[in-house]
């Protein structure tokens, strides 16, 4: 059996998206570790932007790298923007489970944050009653197993937009010659 058409063979795109989500989910919730250790809440702006920096960094850095290791260097638009979602998926459910257990060990850190977000309104003007309104939507929407749907439903979201835009300095096709 010739081993040279196996090495070249395209390999399954979900081992890679799964293994390479599994260290990004790591990295996202190394962010989150020290947004709670440190009791930022999400309210430290260069906190947010390294967050994005990072999945920004880390769509296009896993997305080369299964080119390069999977693909034998070359990958098409469709491909790159397809991995970079699933890729995000995984990285969001790891991440999410994270938040989730949060929440369930400190239901405290939630509700700091509902009183932040309950602050910022009433600092923006908004009155009393849009205040509560808009805290019984949050205390609804910030229960542990939404925030882990909502994290792999945004993370999708997220990962679909980076990867639109990086895969379009990713992808690399075959030469016809």
């Amino acid at each position: 059996m010739d081993n040279t058409s196996e090495t070249n063979k395209p390999q399954p795109m979900i081992k890679y998206a799964a293994t390479y989500g599994l260290i990004f989910g790591l990295a996202l919730i190394l962010l989150a570790t020290i947004d709670y250790v440190f009791k930022i809440y999400g309210q430290n702006t260069l906190l947010t932007l390294l967050n994005y920096a990072v999945m920004i960094g880390g769509v296009a850095l896993f997305t080369v790298m299964y080119r390069d290791k999977a693909l034998g260097g070359y990958i098409t638009y469709g491909q790159a923007v397809g991995f970079g979602c699933v890729l995000m998926i995984f990285a969001s459910f790891i991440s999410g489970v994270f938040s989730y257990i949060l929440n369930l060990v400190d239901p405290l850190y939630m509700e700091k944050q509902l009183e932040i977000a309950a602050n910022k309104l009433a600092q923006q003007g908004y009155d009393d009653y849009v205040i509560e309104q808009s805290m019984r939507i949050n205390q609804i929407v910030k229960r542990p197993g939404i925030v882990l749907i909502s994290s792999i439903i945004g993370g999708a979201l997220i990962g679909t937009i980076i990867s639109l835009i990086t895969s379009i300095f990713i992808q690399k096709k075959k030469s016809i010659f």
